[in-house]
């Protein structure tokens, strides 16, 4: 490779992950996705989700603020899905599961459902990068926000609680 081109390919890996899309984008929906649950052989199909505002969170295990936001949000999982929300964790493809099974029970995250990531790939449909990466959709199924990164529960109790208005 000459010297030119090689001072050229870090720039133009650059442009390309720039111009890729970059998470969740108002006028994506909620709809036409299926997850796989963490156990058992159902399958959620998000079409099912619409009508309610719908909190989800995208993670993984190895992640430490993965951990903190679920285990923090677990919390208030239950006060909200009496108020109609459902709150949803959701993990790459993983086979087979008990590693996964095992981390989000030492997580004790019993409030907020898990499921693994089906088709089509939820992951890529929405652009993720990073993890913990969090998705409120509206009762239509739209965007209504998204977060990169750890979030405050006082921020997405706020955008919840304007949803359910």
């Amino acid at each position: 490779m000459t010297k030119r081109l090689k001072s050229a390919l870090p720039l133009f890996l650059l442009l390309i992950f720039f111009t890729l899309p970059a998470g969740a984008t108002e006028g994506q929906r909620l709809g036409g996705y299926e997850l796989a649950a963490l156990q058992g052989p159902e399958v959620l199909a998000t079409d099912t989700l619409l009508g309610k505002p719908v909190l989800l969170v995208f993670f993984t295990p190895s992640c430490p603020y993965c951990k903190t936001e679920l285990t923090e949000l677990n919390h208030v999982a239950k006060e909200y899905e009496e108020k109609g929300v459902l709150m949803l964790a959701l993990a790459p493809g993983w086979t087979p599961h008990e590693p996964l099974e095992k981390t989000v029970e030492s997580w004790e995250v019993t409030n907020i459902p898990v499921y693994t990531d089906g088709k089509p790939g939820f992951f890529d449909a929405f652009g993720v990068r990073g993890v913990p990466f969090s998705v409120i959709f509206d009762k239509e199924g739209n965007v209504a926000r998204s977060y990169s990164g750890l979030v405050a529960t006082e921020e997405i109790r706020k955008v919840l609680d304007e949803l359910l208005e």
